[in-house]
């Protein structure tokens, strides 16, 4: 049987059993607390929400009305206990879990859409499922869960934002500081926008050494651009001024590919320079400007320079003589293709061609304005094609074992391959002219008729595939 309590006038209640002094029932409001301080946090913001979503609706209660500014801006543990035993409305387990899938379907579905999920748009769902009550459910903990992600999501959305700004801000500063014309414009440029950038990193929330870290990083690789723009356009003197004003913030690897790109900059500035007065001095040809510019590198005592120059100058050479051989080219294809009386007159007014080639080019002209055109040389022809020398070409020609239009076939085609010009499909288009020879049984003669057909067509590689599919098709009939 329970103790029954008496009570005496003028003397207070006792707990039988109990001593006053006791300090259990304080620990036990504080466990109860702590168990509700992360379900109270979370009911404190959902009533908050709430209370902004009715607005100006009348207060349900008295009790809730004569409540104090303070009162309302925090909710205690007991409203908090109390608000969920007499909750307005009991959820049952399988609408709890609908309201779960729901939520997690609403996640899915904006995130599928590229949208951010927002604690607002949470709070909305929460608004419209959840009602008034504020029961500590599954549902109700999975929506704390989702909430406290998407705040944490907009936090790193947001800190990425302004590290993508920073990062914005510091490619436009290299941009245009690299168009600065001098050293002096540069420093001028970068002092002025500095600050700005700085302000920025430190209300990114970096510290002061990271700030510094990160301007002077800044200044070094806008002078690295702006020498790398300087040396394209030509101008050696601005980019090594830019660089003996730079070159104590930048790293070892900046200061390397700066000193090279200037380095280089000025080897091909004195060498193009060299290559035009070479020009005036010479006949013009490319290895007579390339001997007359080399000699005059004699007296040149920076060794580095006198062989960047050097290897300039070979470039330069090579570059020329690549357009010699095209004209060159031009001009034998063009006598290839004339008659009448043309041939002659285009090769006078011609300037491309080197004399010692001059006279037998005449003579071809000649034959072809004269329209003389033996029987084609279909073997001698073809084994000249790919690697015969000019002298070769000269004498086969001399022999009369080659016409005069594939005497100038084989020139243009010694010269083109002299500028450069890959002649690998044209050898791999005879390599499959044998292979089908074989399957079609065709004898050596044949073959070389066909092949000489493919290769003497004029207007290049194109030109010669359309004459073997013609050639092809008359087998196929």
């Amino acid at each position: 049987m329970p103790i029954i309590p008496t009570y005496r006038r003028q003397e207070r209640y006792s707990a039988p059993g109990v001593e006053m002094s006791s300090s259990a029932p304080n620990r036990m409001i504080q466990a109860y607390e702590n168990d509700l301080q992360e379900w109270g946090s979370f009911s404190q913001s959902f009533l908050k929400f709430m209370e902004s979503k009715k607005g100006k609706e009348k207060q349900k209660s008295s009790a809730v009305s004569k409540r104090t500014s303070a009162e309302k801006q925090k909710i205690s543990v007991e409203t908090v206990a109390d608000g969920m035993a007499s909750s307005e409305k009991e959820f049952s387990a399988d609408e709890d879990l609908q309201i779960r899938q729901d939520m997690l379907y609403h996640v899915r579905n904006a995130v599928s859409d590229g949208q951010a999920v927002t604690s607002s748009g949470l709070d909305e769902f929460a608004a419209e499922r959840f009602g008034n009550t504020v029961q500590e459910t599954p549902a109700a903990r999975d929506y704390m869960m989702l909430r406290a992600a998407a705040q944490i999501d907009k936090r790193t959305a947001s800190r990425q934002e302004r590290e993508e700004r920073s990062m914005q801000e510091e490619q436009i500063i290299s941009a245009v500081g690299a168009t600065a014309s001098s050293a002096k414009n540069l420093e001028r440029y970068l002092s002025a926008q500095l600050p700005a950038f700085e302000q920025r990193l430190k209300e990114n929330g970096n510290s002061s050494e990271v700030v510094k870290k990160k301007a002077d990083s800044l200044r070094a690789q806008t002078a690295v651009q702006n020498i790398g723009q300087a040396v394209s356009s030509g101008n050696a003197s601005a980019a090594q001024e830019v660089f003996e004003k730079y070159a104590s913030q930048m790293n070892d690897r900046q200061r390397e590919e700066c000193t090279e790109k200037i380095r280089w900059s000025a080897a091909s500035l004195y060498a193009r320079s060299l290559w035009q007065r070479a020009g005036l001095e010479t006949d013009g040809t490319a290895s007579c400007r390339q001997q007359w510019a080399e000699q005059q590198l004699s007296s040149e005592t920076n060794t580095d320079l006198k062989t960047d120059v050097k290897e300039n100058l070979e470039l330069l050479c090579l570059a020329q003589q690549a357009r010699e051989h095209h004209r060159q080219a031009g001009v034998y294809r063009t006598v290839a293709g004339h008659s009448g009386g043309e041939a002659v007159a285009f090769v006078e007014t011609q300037s491309a061609m080197d004399p010692s080639e001059m006279r037998l080019l005449q003579r071809a002209a000649l034959e072809m304005d004269l329209n003389i055109a033996p029987a084609a040389h279909a073997g001698k022809f073809n084994d000249l094609y790919f690697s015969a020398s000019a002298k070769d070409i000269s004498h086969a020609y001399e022999k009369k074992q080659i016409s005069a239009k594939e005497f100038c076939l084989l020139q243009a085609v010694r010269h083109e391959r002299a500028a450069g010009e890959d002649d690998t499909v044209t050898r791999l288009l005879c390599k499959g002219i044998d292979l089908w020879r074989e399957k079609k049984g065709l004898s050596e003669q044949e073959t070389q008729s066909i092949k000489y057909r493919v290769l003497s067509a004029s207007g290049g590689v194109e030109n010669q595939l359309d004459a073997w599919r013609r050639i092809k098709a008359l087998f196929d009939i």
